[in-house]
């Protein structure tokens, strides 16, 4: 450092101009620098001078005049510690120059270091806006530098008191605290800082930050507290605005229901907020913040991939967008939690944290897997019951159709612009009827409703029934519509109509034999009790041919009696439908009379069967129907298992239902997906197994659905695909 080698070349520079014997010593007293007029005395007595310098103390020398040797004239005095200048008395007598000299101490290296540490901390001080202060606590008065006066809002020409400023800017209540501060750090030992709000003579306001320590005397005694302080304006002004949006922020997310996290990548530390902490049933206070907190809190079925998606957007440098389900700790709830976030990486693109939110998206999950459902079941509807979909805009009288209804107007399904379509293949005498039918719907905002016939391509003519409603909408007024085949319908009402003359026909019909059975019912008994009478006449018994012509007039007559009462039964006999009988199963029993029967092709497939069913397991169900139910379910567990696999039959107890018992049927099968488990149900829909050597029609989980349901019971699936599937029948308890 320039301030330690500044002190000794001075040294020497004033040796060099001194008329006197000068020497100069380093600090552990080796002669640097002899000037002209001690050369001749170094000559002669240089070494020993020499080794008498290296005995001295360099931190204090002997200051007067010391004699080389007792009684010699050659003598020497060192100017204060070393580094020094040491002036040779030749003489008893020092000559005037040295005499001059003899008084003069050049500064120590410290205290020149002490003034450039000062020069340069002036220059930072003013480069930086900061100001230098300091306290005497011996008697309490101050001193500033003239970056103090400039944050103050003046400058050192102010002619008030530095106590009346101080006062002035600060206030009788932050005097107090500083004045507190102060005694902290003297009592203490240690920094202290403080933050402060100070008016301005002009009398704006400004923020001082502070930042004080004591200095204490050679012997420890507190002697003045040292401090800087700056300007922070512009900072608390910044930090007001953060905390003004960092409020806002946290109100639009609590109000969006939007929790924001932040993941700490080389610590593996979470930062969550309240709405986050809310959002997943966490108490904020007692969170860790450790990864194993947030893996704990998902799904089981959804922990794995949610955790390993996570890392694969850390190594392949993507936005991290997510959805998986949680459990939340506070009620165990289970909830659908959408997450997207964002990595910040360092210069050379190692992750350090990713910052994310979390939303809870439930309802909008269950209301799109409600539409999807919806769709699939009006799709199916569509197709079951034949609808096409259309559309006109009477603007443009453009026209707009699905290719069920090309296939419904045309027996085509594609063909030219639908309007030309539709005008000619409606019958002209319903044309008219129609486009009055739809100008009053668009008109009166009412329903469309018009049957219509249309012929085909191939000239069969067919019914046709339409109903639409007039929507308006940006494009402007529009109208749609469904169209589907009622042929069979019209076919069906003129059939309905002979069926009702011939029932009718009927009904007279068995009214005539119902009177005419009584009519003859009456004669015949008649007729069968005096052949039976002259039977059994004992007093005139009839001849053994009598008697074989009596028993032929019984028979004949009893025969008759049969013949009419079936005719009246059968006029009388209405088809009934079949009906439940509901009553106690004991599930144990059926379950092993399924088991039994299902064993042979379990073992031929090498399938094993599991069952843990204990006794008193009753509900109330029609017997006949649950064992189809178990058989079909088990049957199909064994077809679509593996070989090596297993069915397991166990009964469940439901927390939500103490009346109830569940029924469950897991296999280690192929499983389904989560689109295959949106159209179990649906009618010969095999879920493209079609081509499978598996035989099966589709309808075998329609029945078993429709069986349970009609016995008051629900029918549940869960699969996995590569993993099973496990069937859930829940069902009332016998006697609940």
């Amino acid at each position: 450092m320039p301030g330690v080698s500044d002190p000794l070349a001075a040294l020497r520079a004033a040796v060099a101009l001194a008329p006197c014997p000068g020497l100069v010593l380093d600090e552990e007293g080796h002669v640097v620098t002899v000037n002209a007029a001690a050369t001749a005395a170094w000559h002669n007595d240089g070494a020993r001078l020499q080794a008498a310098f290296l005995r001295l103390d360099p931190a204090c020398p002997p200051t007067a005049r010391t004699a080389l040797s007792v009684g010699e004239p050659l003598a020497f005095q060192v100017c204060g510690p070393l580094p020094a200048v040491v002036w040779l008395h030749l003489a008893p007598t020092a000559c005037e120059p040295c005499a001059a000299f003899a008084g003069v101490v050049l500064p120590e290296p410290a205290s020149v270091l002490a003034r450039d540490v000062a020069r340069r901390l002036a220059l930072a001080a003013e480069g930086l806006g900061f100001g230098l202060w300091e306290r005497d606590l011996t008697d309490g008065s101050s001193r500033w530098d003239a970056g103090v006066y400039r944050l103050l809002g003046t400058d050192s020409t102010d002619p008030r008191p530095l106590a009346d400023i101080r006062a002035a800017a600060l206030g009788a209540a932050e005097q107090a605290r500083l004045d507190a501060l102060y005694e902290r750090a003297v009592h203490t030992g240690r920094s202290v800082s403080h933050e402060m709000r100070i008016r301005l003579p002009d009398g704006g306001e400004r923020w001082l930050a502070l930042r004080a320590t004591a200095q204490a005397d050679v012997v420890g005694r507190p002697q003045r507290v040292l401090g800087v302080c700056w300007d922070i304006t512009e900072r608390q002004a910044a930090n007001r605005a953060l905390a003004g949006l960092a409020a806002r922020l946290q109100l639009a997310t609590e109000a969006a229901g939007v929790g924001v996290w932040e993941w700490d990548i080389a610590g593996a530390r979470y930062c969550w907020d309240q709405e986050w902490c809310r959002i997943h049933g966490l108490d904020q206070a007692a969170r860790s913040g450790a990864m194993d907190e947030w893996l704990a809190l998902l799904h089981p079925d959804d922990r794995a991939r949610a955790a390993n998606r996570m890392q694969a957007v850390v190594a392949r440098d993507e936005d991290y967008d997510d959805s998986f389900r949680i459990v939340r700790r506070s009620d165990g709830v289970v909830r659908r939690i959408h997450a997207r976030g964002r990595i910040f990486r360092d210069a050379d693109g190692r992750p350090l944290r990713m910052v994310g939110a979390d939303w809870d998206v439930t309802e909008r999950a269950e209301a799109e897997s409600a539409a999807r459902t919806a769709g699939l079941r009006l799709s199916f509807a569509a197709e079951v019951v034949g609808l096409g979909v259309w559309e006109y805009h009477p603007a443009t009288r453009r026209a707009i159709w699905d290719e069920r209804m090309y296939e419904l107007v045309t027996g085509r399904r594609s063909g030219v612009e639908p309007r030309q379509a539709w005008e000619a293949a409606v019958d002209p005498a319903d044309l008219a009827r129609l486009r009055r039918e739809m100008r009053r719907a668009l008109l009166t905002g009412a329903a469309y409703d018009v049957d219509v016939r249309v012929r085909h391509a191939d000239g069969q003519q067919r019914w046709l029934a339409g109903r639409g409603y007039s929507v308006a909408s940006e494009d402007g007024l529009r109208m749609i519509g469904l169209q589907w085949d009622i042929t069979d319908r019209k076919l069906a009402e003129n059939a309905l109509r002979a069926k009702d003359t011939a029932e009718r026909a009927s009904r007279a019909k068995s009214e005539f034999l119902s009177r005419m059975s009584h009519e003859l019912r009456t004669p015949l008994n008649a007729v069968l009790g005096f052949a039976q009478l002259i039977e059994q006449d004992r007093l005139d018994p009839p001849t053994p041919g009598q008697r074989a012509r009596l028993e032929h007039i019984v028979n004949a007559g009893r025969h008759l009696l049969t013949v009419i009462g079936d005719v009246l039964e059968m006029a009388r006999a209405e088809a009934a439908a079949e009906r439940l009988v509901l009553e106690a199963v004991p599930l144990r029993a059926l379950v092993d009379e399924a088991l039994d029967l299902l064993r042979p092709p379990a073992d031929a497939a090498g399938v094993r069967l599991l069952a843990e069913v204990p006794g008193g397991c009753v509900v109330q169900a029609d017997r006949l129907r649950l064992k189809q139910v178990l058989i079909n379910l088990l049957s199909n567990a064994v077809k679509y298992n593996r070989a090596g696999g297993q069915v397991r039959v166990w009964i469940d107890r439901p927390t939500d239902c103490a009346d109830c018992l569940v029924i469950c049927v897991r296999d280690t099968g192929t499983g389904l997906t989560a689109l295959q488990l949106d159209q179990l149900f649906q009618p010969f829909n095999r879920l493209g197994r079609e081509g499978a050597a598996i035989e099966g029609s589709g309808l075998g989980l329609v029945i078993v659905q429709r069986m349970v349901g009609e016995m008051g019971g629900a029918l549940d699936v869960a699969s996995e695909p590569g993993v099973g599937s496990e069937f859930r029948v829940r069902l009332n308890r016998a006697g609940s």
